[in-house]
């Protein structure tokens, strides 16, 4: 890749990267939640995923949710410089308090 194309898109392969590491991160807490003493196969029938794992996936979609509103919101940003008028500003970032406002809210219950 051409450095002046990663200067270009620096931000969204940012965003991209912080979606990524949050859902390994995820996954990481779900398969812990989850793990448990082996059972013998075929003594033990499935148990259904408890609220432990029901709540680590319902995290996991909000950070995805979040993650997916901050790349639509990019280009608004690149915006900015152009449109610096204080309402743009107020715009973006009642937005981003939109988009922050369920992950605060899954920060403060912590399912995990």
């Amino acid at each position: 890749m051409d450095a002046a194309l990663l200067q270009q898109y620096r931000y969204l392969l940012a965003l991209i990267g912080a979606g990524l590491l949050v859902g390994l991160v995820a996954a990481a807490l779900a398969g812990r939640a989850s793990s448990g003493p082996p059972d013998e196969p075929g003594t033990a029938d499935p148990e259904p995923a408890g609220p432990a794992a029901t709540s680590l996936a319902m995290l996991l979609l909000v950070v995805l949710a979040a993650v997916a509103g901050a790349l639509l919101l990019l280009p608004a940003v690149l915006v900015v410089p152009y449109f610096g008028t204080w309402q743009v500003r107020i715009a973006l970032l009642t937005a981003a308090a939109f988009l922050a406002a369920p992950l605060l809210y899954a920060w403060r219950t912590r399912p995990f």
